[in-house]
């Protein structure tokens, strides 16, 4: 087993790259939103394959934080049927032609409480490894989804070498790989094994040496209704003064120039710090406060409570490219109304800035 100071040390490695990542990618997404505002059909097919690359990649932080239990990604109904057949068809585009691929999918009520991109990534890492278990003499890829009782069983086969009795033992260790050096890093199954571990399900492994195997995994059903995400696109006239506490200083710039033309003043502030200070100047200027969490100094956290100290009824949007501390439950704990996790899309943010005014608005009439 990896020892704990080189999974803690993996861990803070992974949430650092995601941070940065995610500054990044709010920068270029929002940038991109921006065109697609008035430009020439050119340049608008450029922008819209900037926000879809964006979108993957943000995926990709997310499956970069999901070995270390520091993602905060949210779980929901989900459809577990279509993510499977999303999954096969990435699959069934690399894979050589001499490997078969046959799908059993049952029926209805395939819903679960899940994440789609990790379990995306489940499907594609069991798929993979089957396609490469069968590379030199090709085989039969079997993918199959059945209702049982209160839970659905998932199963991928293969007709390849199968795994030793010794191998079966540490399988789902960290970094325990059977392929060669440059082809694998030995964390893929030991993903998928916390991934369905966080989904509260099981998974098992079966198979016979020189004649295949089976993997099996079993989800818990729900009936929870799934819900249809809305487009985030929404320019609607804003009006107010947001306090903008951001250290990415071209993030910062990005919001102020977005929120500024869809019609609110803005302030900007680039540490927690300097924010206190000029909020505590100007109390009953701002109608919101828009902050990073991880800053120098001060976190986005810790200012929102001495805020709230001297405003309890500030409206306050708390944003984070990452963070092991912040968690959505917690910040609206602490009086937070809204947690963004970034790259956050421009229409998302003005979405979540008239909601938290609404909800100001309504709260003072009350009074």
């Amino acid at each position: 087993m990896i020892n704990s100071q080189k999974l803690e040390a993996l861990g803070v490695m992974a949430g650092g790259i995601a941070h940065e990542f995610n500054n990044a990618l709010a920068i270029i997404s929002g940038s991109a939103e921006m065109l697609l505002g008035d430009s020439p059909d050119t340049s608008q097919k450029q922008a819209k394959r900037i926000l879809h690359t964006t979108d993957r990649t943000s995926k990709l932080v997310k499956q970069i934080l999901t070995f270390s239990r520091m993602d905060a990604s949210s779980i929901k109904p989900i459809n577990l049927a279509v993510t499977i057949q999303e999954s096969v068809e990435m699959v069934r585009s690399v894979i050589p032609a001499n490997i078969e691929i046959r799908q059993d999918i049952a029926g209805e009520c395939l819903n679960i409480m899940g994440d789609t991109t990790q379990i995306h990534q489940v499907v594609v890492n069991l798929c993979m490894n089957a396609c490469h278990a069968m590379e030199e003499k090709g085989g039969i890829l079997q993918i199959s989804l059945k209702n049982d009782d209160e839970s659905l069983v998932l199963r991928v086969s293969d007709t390849g070498g199968g795994i030793t009795q010794e191998n079966k033992k540490r399988i789902f260790d960290p970094f325990f790989t059977t392929k060669e050096v440059d082809k694998g890093t030995g964390l893929g199954l030991s993903v998928v094994y916390r991934i369905i571990e966080n989904h509260q399900g099981n998974i098992f492994v079966d198979s016979e040496f020189g004649i295949g195997s089976t993997f099996t995994i079993i989800l818990p059903k729900t009936t929870e209704v799934i819900l249809v995400e809305q487009a985030c696109v929404d320019n609607k006239e804003g009006a107010g003064h947001i306090l903008i506490v951001e250290d990415e200083e071209d993030l910062a710039q990005l919001y102020k120039e977005y929120l500024e033309t869809v019609g609110y003043k803005t302030t900007v502030r680039n540490n927690g710090e300097a924010a206190l200070s000029t909020f505590k100047q100007h109390v009953n200027r701002f109608d919101l406060v828009l902050t990073d969490n991880s800053m120098p100094k001060m976190t986005g956290e810790e200012l929102a409570k001495e805020l709230l100290t001297i405003r309890p009824d500030l409206p306050i949007i708390l944003a984070t490219g990452y963070s092991n501390v912040a968690t959505e439950k917690k910040a609206q704990h602490g009086g937070i109304l809204q947690y963004l996790v970034k790259p956050v899309k421009l229409g998302l943010l003005t979405q979540a800035i008239a909601s938290c005014l609404a909800k100001d608005i309504n709260m003072n009439s009350r009074k």
